[in-house]
């Protein structure tokens, strides 16, 4: 996915990159930004390995920290363009 993201992004000049960037950022955290959720870890599991007299799967987990959103994508406040 984040090479189809990456791709749609070359089709936008450089110039107006750095705001639509800003703006689907905005967009995706007004929509989703707000939501609690039940999940407050990653789990990413590994391919099965056979060793010797037994099998190996290893699982890592990772914390799920509340994100912020990034000074770039704030709206400017009135009176400031």
């Amino acid at each position: 996915m984040g090479r189809r993201w990456l791709a749609a992004l070359l089709i936008v000049s450089p110039e107006d990159r750095a705001s639509l960037v800003a703006e689907i950022e905005r967009r995706i955290v007004a929509e989703y930004g707000g939501r609690e959720t039940d999940k407050q870890e990653v789990r990413v599991i590994g391919p099965e390995v056979q060793r010797d007299g037994y099998s190996e799967r290893i699982e890592t987990v990772y914390e799920v920290k509340p994100t912020r959103v990034s000074q770039g994508a704030r709206e400017p406040e009135q009176g400031q363009a």
